[in-house]
């Protein structure tokens, strides 16, 4: 029965990885706002324009998503 636990949470740790690094990767690289799309902002206010905020979103969900996947590998290693 642990060996089951241990493959499952490995297996769920490694597919969350993959996901989480793939958005990671998408959101660095096709999301991230052009400089001439939030030139016109003011830069204390630069967090408030939309096309930042998707961006910062999506890089947060992405790495909660990875911490998530290393807890469930760290977990199946220690089981």
């Amino acid at each position: 029965m642990s060996g089951l636990i241990r493959i499952l949470l490995i297996a769920g740790g490694g597919l969350f990885f993959a996901a989480g690094l793939a958005a990671f990767l998408y959101v660095r690289l096709k999301q991230k706002p052009t400089w001439e799309e939030i030139e016109e902002t003011y830069y204390e206010f630069e967090e408030a324009h939309p096309a930042m905020r998707r961006y910062q979103r999506g890089l947060r969900t992405s790495m909660a998503l990875i911490a998530a996947a290393m807890l469930l590998l760290f977990l199946g290693a220690v089981l």
